[in-house]
């Protein structure tokens, strides 16, 4: 996992403040060919765009893959949406006792696995917080349990976390997350106040059969 604070040094998080796109929820969208095949047609693309031009990347992305030099020809697409969670959507683990915003998960193909039975995640996603007012929330953290994954049916082994000591990273403005969404772990841990909005990036070598 790596944290980057102040990640973005750009108009277009003026610009977003202007977009109402940002302040409410995003369903799953699949972008193929992505930034490198393809121009921005919206500000939610821009600023994906904008994420994976940072001289660092190369070096951040070999980090979580190793892999060696990103080259994002290398990959079909990009899915990215945007949650926002708030009080209301707390609720109780379905594993766990535990009261979560988002429950734990690992990001995958849901179709591939109901259709076929194969387990398959990205290759690695990060998480992005560009809404300044996030400084005022309450709770919302991101709790990652890295090398803790799911097996290929998507469920994990509870037994697994109790000895394993989670990363629980505070929502910050412009803090870029990158990690391994598909073998990592991960949840959201209850907003005790405020609102929580974050946009979130899954770099795939494959198409999702959910976007066929």
């Amino acid at each position: 996992m790596i944290i980057i604070d102040d990640y973005l040094n750009d108009n277009i998080l003026i610009e977003i403040k202007q977009d109402k796109t940002f302040s409410q929820n995003l369903p799953y969208k699949y972008w193929e060919g992505g930034y490198w095949n393809n121009k921005s047609d919206s500000n939610v693309k821009s600023l994906i765009s904008k994420l994976f031009t940072n001289r660092l990347i190369d070096e951040i992305c070999n980090s979580i893959t190793g892999e060696g030099k990103f080259y994002p020809e290398n990959y079909n697409g990009v899915e990215y949406w945007i949650n926002v969670l708030t009080t209301d959507t707390n609720k109780e683990s379905v594993s766990t006792e535990e009261n979560l915003a988002l429950d734990y998960h690992t990001d995958k193909d849901e179709d591939l696995l109901k259709q076929q039975g194969i387990f398959r995640g990205p290759n690695f996603g990060c998480v992005f917080y560009y809404d300044s007012l996030i400084d005022k929330v309450e709770g919302g953290y991101l709790k990652v349990f890295e090398n803790v994954g799911t097996n290929k049916n998507g469920k994990f082994d509870i037994e697994s976390m109790k000895n394993k000591q989670p990363m629980v990273i505070t929502p910050k403005f412009n803090r870029m997350i990158f990690f391994s969404p598909g073998k990592d772990l991960h949840c959201v841990t209850p907003v005790i106040n405020g609102t929580r909005t974050a946009l979130a990036i899954n770099f795939w070598k494959t198409k999702p059969v959910d976007y066929a």
